[in-house]
């Protein structure tokens, strides 16, 4: 800073010796190797191992796979096996009714085990505990002791052979209804308050424009006295307000002449 103009000059900070900037000593403290390395380095291996022979065993001729025990690498590389995977069978229907059940199966846990695991964390009813309980002791039940009632069960409702048997048992699971409820637990009740409470004064605005069978108008009973006062309904944020047209219009000339 010049004592004769007063401007200010900036500044520029100098780098001290022997004092590093945090991005750079977090990338050091990354860098550095654990012994825990060592250990967990041939276990990734040994769990990649199935993983890249089933890889090598596509590409083996068919007697490389009826050897007993089979070669780790085949005796030469063919694409056959792919050929007639494509050709021979019908691979594309296989792909599109994972795609169906596994997305019914994924939309229909979201909205259906959410509502659930809602309810078990949020609201206050009796019994809400043991419910909550008996849900959980399903996923103790084997699923080969259900496949015999699953199937007779179906059977009676004509879901057989058809992706209804397989999207039907997966539309909730006791296991999705624990996840949501836990998620909802760990969200804190003010936020939630927080969010009707804004909900609401934005449904004020906007409950005739987004939600217009709660602006509907609801008519007056011929016992009511309105009907006689000659007052008008209008819908304005789901509540039916009264209002007189004495109020809502301009002055008649009468009452102007009489003004």
């Amino acid at each position: 800073m010049t004592a004769l103009d007063g401007r200010v000059e900036p500044t520029v900070a100098q780098d001290e010796p022997g004092v590093e900037e945090p991005h750079v000593e977090a990338r050091h403290k990354r860098r550095r190797m654990s012994p825990w390395h060592f250990v967990l380095f041939p276990i990734a291996v040994l769990f990649l191992v199935p993983f890249a022979q089933m890889l090598l065993a596509s590409f083996s001729p068919a007697k490389d796979l009826v050897t007993f025990p089979p070669p780790f690498f085949p005796s030469h590389f063919t694409l056959d096996g792919y050929a007639k995977l494509f050709t021979s069978t019908d691979i594309f229907l296989w792909l599109r009714n994972t795609v169906i059940v596994s997305a019914a199966a994924v939309i229909s846990n979201i909205v259906l085990c959410s509502l659930a695991g809602y309810g078990f964390a949020r609201l206050r009813f009796a019994g809400r505990n043991f419910g909550f309980f008996l849900v959980l002791a399903t996923i103790m039940i084997p699923t080969q002791l259900l496949m015999i009632p699953t199937y007779i069960l179906f059977a009676k409702l004509g879901l057989l052979n058809g992706l209804g048997a397989a999207i039907v048992p997966w539309l909730a699971t006791a296991f999705g209804v624990f996840l949501m409820r836990q998620f909802f637990l760990s969200l804190p009740v003010e936020l939630e308050e927080a969010a009707r409470s804004t909900a609401q004064i934005a449904g004020r605005s906007s409950s005739g424009s987004c939600c217009p069978w709660r602006s509907r108008p609801s008519p007056p009973s011929r016992s009511s006295p309105s009907l006689a006062h000659g007052t008008t309904w209008c819908g304005r944020s789901s509540r039916s307000i009264m209002i007189r047209p004495s109020r809502c219009s301009s002055a008649s000339p009468t009452s102007r002449g009489r003004t």
